[in-house]
């Protein structure tokens, strides 16, 4: 009997990334291989799924790496919200970021996949140790593509930051056999480099639910949620606070979740708010009439895949890609802090249009190959 198939899973470290690989994970795990995760951050995520993981960078401080690059990014960021960035300026920004941060974990990470001797390797495309561990070992590799970014131009903006790692680390190596996997549906992005189509399944982790979550609310009943990143950048509160005023307003039920976040225990909460730490936001979608969201990929796919209309109030990174995405679609309204009011919210609850068109992104989503059909495909890439 041979043994099950090692794959060695490395997202980039950070719970969303490490969350959106949990399904294919799961769908690997399933068709009896032995799954591993290794990154240095994030990792709690795949523990809560049921896996085991490393973090081959414990110590590992990143902050003045971030630092150094948040000018840049700020002035990325402001170009973005006025429509003039450029993907390639992206690519470069993020090659620069994760570039490093790779070449920083690269040794742990080689180390660990010389002992542990996988047979597949899957990626996200803001993790560089993924191709090196691949072109090291001469094994197949993966990507899973983070939304908007990712493919042959990021991973050259990433592997050009990393000369010397790859000369010491996989000097002779045998080029990996590439395989890119994209969850965006192609009326979203109908222009991709060649790439595996997987169907979005939303997981946002387990949790014990409250008996009213199944049941159909009497009023529209809006989502809230702001991602795991957002919650906890400086002026945060002063956002819920500013939000909250405009919520109470409106004849509707809305449920925000804070990412983790707690705030603050004295706040008033309108009555018809319920405030949570962390929601699972795809139960939720099934019984809503809305979401209001911040525009990272996770959710504006998990909105889309239940057919709910979406508000999309971008800050960051491809948010802004996601949000003019969904308005170009006519599923979705982009704004921001500044203009959203409860007019606007009491609009989108209206919008029937948003809703017929956030049904046909949902079935083209439904169409596409589930986590489970990619695996065996996988898998077929090592003989498995």
């Amino acid at each position: 009997m041979t043994s099950p198939a090692r794959i060695l899973f490395t997202p980039a470290p950070s719970a969303s990334h490490v969350l959106g690989v949990v399904p294919l994970a799961r769908a690997f795990a399933a068709a009896g291989c032995d799954v591993l995760f290794a990154s240095s951050g994030g990792l709690q995520v795949a523990v809560d799924a049921g896996f085991q993981a490393v973090n081959v960078a414990p110590r590992a401080d990143f902050r003045a790496l971030f630092a150094a690059h948040s000018q840049w990014q700020r002035e990325f960021e402001a170009r973005q919200s006025a429509g003039t960035a450029t993907l390639d300026e992206g690519n470069r920004l993020a090659g620069s970021l994760f570039g490093q941060q790779a070449a920083a974990v690269a040794p742990a990470m080689c180390h660990l996949a010389d002992n542990w001797r996988p047979d597949l390797v899957v990626h996200t495309s803001l993790q560089g140790c993924g191709a090196l561990v691949g072109s090291r070992l001469g094994i197949p590799v993966v990507e899973q593509m983070d939304g908007f970014t990712g493919g042959p131009d990021l991973a050259t903006a990433i592997k050009s930051h990393l000369p010397e790692v790859y000369e010491k680390y996989a000097p002779e190596g045998i080029p990996p056999d590439l395989e890119i996997i994209d969850v965006m549906p192609r009326c979203i992005l109908p222009q991709r480099p060649a790439t595996r189509q997987m169907r979005f399944i939303p997981y946002s982790g387990g949790m014990q639910l409250p008996g009213w979550v199944m049941i159909a609310p009497d009023r529209p009943r809006v989502v809230v949620t702001f991602g795991t990143v957002q919650p906890h950048a400086p002026g945060f509160d002063d956002i819920v606070r500013q939000l909250l005023t405009q919520l109470a307003k409106i004849d509707a039920s809305f449920l925000l979740a804070l990412g983790g976040h707690e705030y603050d225990p004295q706040a008033e909460i309108p009555l018809n708010v319920s405030v949570f730490g962390w929601l699972p936001v795809d139960r939720l979608l099934t019984n809503s009439r809305a979401v209001i969201h911040h525009g990272g990929q996770a959710s504006m796919l998990a909105a889309a895949a239940a057919a709910v209309p979406q508000l999309i109030v971008p800050g960051a990174a491809d948010q802004y890609l996601n949000a003019r995405a969904m308005v170009e679609l006519g599923a979705g309204i982009e704004t921001n802090w500044v203009e959203l009011d409860a007019a606007l919210i009491e609009s989108l609850l209206m919008r029937e249009d948003l809703v017929q068109k956030s049904e046909l992104i949902s079935q083209q989503i439904l169409e596409m190959p589930s986590p489970a059909e990619t695996a065996a495909a996988l898998l077929r890439l090592i003989g498995g």
